[in-house]
C-alpha cells in the first residue's frame, strides 16, 4: 500500500478512536464540566449575598411579595429570583416570581 493511503487510514482510525473515545466517556465529561461550573458559580453567589440580619424581619421580594426572612440567613437577588441561604451555607431557599399566569388552552 503507498505510504500516503497508510497515512490517511492511520489519521481516519485516530479520529474514530477519539470519537468513540468522547462517546464512552461523555457522561464523565460533562459531570465533570457540570461539577466545575457549579462550584465557580457558588463562589460568585457568595460574594454577591448580602449581610445576614441577626433577627427576623419583614421583606419583599422584586415584585412585591411579602415575606419573613429568617434570622442569621443571607439573601442575594437575581433576576426573578431571591435566593435565601442558611447561616451555614449548606442549604438554600430559591424564591422564584414566575409572573401572571395566562389561561389554559383547551
Amino acid at each position: 500500500m503507498p505510504r500516503s493511503r497508510r497515512g490517511a487510514k492511520t489519521r481516519l482510525s485516530h479520529i474514530a478512536f477519539s470519537l468513540e473515545f468522547l462517546v464512552r466517556h461523555a457522561l464523565s465529561i460533562f459531570t465533570l464540566l457540570a461539577f466545575g461550573a457549579m462550584c465557580s458559580q457558588a463562589s460568585a453567589q457568595t460574594a454577591s449575598a448580602s449581610a445576614a440580619p441577626s433577627a427576623d424581619h419583614p421583606d419583599t421580594t422584586p415584585a412585591g411579595s411579602t415575606f419573613t426572612s429568617p434570622a442569621g440567613w443571607s439573601q442575594a437577588d437575581k433576576t426573578r429570583l431571591l435566593q435565601l441561604t442558611s447561616p451555614e451555607g449548606d442549604y438554600w431557599l430559591a424564591l422564584v416570581e414566575a409572573g401572571e399566569a395566562t389561561d389554559a388552552s383547551s
